[in-house]
């Protein structure tokens, strides 16, 4: 991924502080995703990146098996 257009989040939380000055212990990180965002106009390299920390909820729902 190259591109200067990024929107961070953590969980559900968008990060609208300077992403140069926010911190997350590496420890705590379960997945990072990285997806381009299709809906915002002509921006055609713009960047969802989503972390999801470990918590009890997020372990149980990694440990679910789902059959479609």
């Amino acid at each position: 991924m190259q591109s200067d257009r990024v929107i961070f989040q953590i969980e559900d939380k968008i990060i609208q502080d300077d992403p140069d000055t926010t911190f997350v212990d590496i420890s705590n990180i379960m997945t990072i995703s990285v997806s381009p965002v299709k809906f915002i106009g002509d921006l055609d390299d713009l960047y969802m990146v989503t972390l999801r920390v470990r918590n009890e909820k997020n372990i149980k729902d990694l440990n679910t098996i789902r059959i479609r």
